[in-house]
């Protein structure tokens, strides 16, 4: 089994695989505080509730966007497994050639995304990424990562409503059921979740308008179902993009040194 580990700045999403077979996922909290053990604990109960051992896994692959976190769960996948995961960084072969100011400053997150979709989909491509912020990657007609765009993401918002007003509560993010609510939790969840798909879908238009073609638009994330459904502009939902791209990059880079 390969043990992928997607470090997001709320959770960490785990997977595990049989070449191209999904066997099971898990999410758990990210947490900075906890140590290699504590997560080497966490990553062994999830195995196990998922009814594997230890002795399944072969080897690991891990994006992140949590320095500390990418720390604690490499020195745990050392302690259960003795040796290091493939981490994603740009000294890899992306077969992706990133046009940013600066590549190596590029989320982790965002590359895997990029080379999963590059993979699977017509370019030119965006890539949405609904985590802790939304994300929009830029993937031209050529295949080259141009850039993007990053805005506050749906949790945020939503916690930003409750903290910074004396009188709006916090609300679950799940999808209203009519446009117009009646009370103030509906009246919230339409605002940030129409309003998030509308967000969306103004960035489909304003991207083609700019690269003057049509776009082949993809979402992905852990809030990405609940949103895809709202948006008017055609969008496939990927809920598995990053683990996909993981894969191919550990396919391609399995033999490097691992630092």
């Amino acid at each position: 089994m390969l043990l992928l580990f997607d470090v997001g700045n709320t959770h960490v999403t785990i997977g595990g695989y049989d070449g191209d077979r999904r066997l099971f996922t898990g999410r758990v909290a990210s947490d900075r505080h906890k140590t290699e053990d504590e997560y080497a604990m966490i990553v062994e109960s999830v195995l196990r509730m998922h009814g594997f051992a230890i002795g399944d896994v072969e080897d690991g692959a891990i994006s992140s966007v949590v320095p500390v976190v990418t720390q604690a769960l490499d020195r745990a996948f050392q302690l259960l497994w003795h040796k290091r995961m493939m981490a994603v960084t740009t000294a890899l072969d992306l077969g992706l050639t990133i046009m940013t100011d600066a590549p190596e400053l590029l989320g982790k997150d965002l590359i895997v995304d990029a080379v999963a979709a590059k993979a699977k989909y017509p370019c030119p491509i965006l890539v949405f990424d609904l985590g802790t912020a939304t994300t929009c990657s830029v993937i031209d007609k050529n295949g080259n990562y141009r850039g993007g765009m990053i805005a506050p993401g749906l949790g945020i918002s939503v916690d930003a409503l409750g903290a910074r007003t004396a009188q709006l509560p916090y609300v679950s993010l799940d999808a209203p059921d009519q446009l117009i609510g009646t009370n103030t939790k509906n009246c919230i969840r339409s605002g940030v979740m129409y309003g998030h798909a509308g967000m969306i879908d103004g960035f489909i238009d304003r991207m083609e308008e700019h690269l003057g073609q049509k776009c082949t638009a993809v979402i992905t994330g852990g809030l990405a179902a609940k949103v895809a459904p709202l948006c008017r502009r055609p969008i496939v939902l990927d809920e598995y993009l990053l683990f996909d791209g993981l894969r191919a990059l550990y396919a391609k880079n399995k033999d490097r040194p691992r630092g």
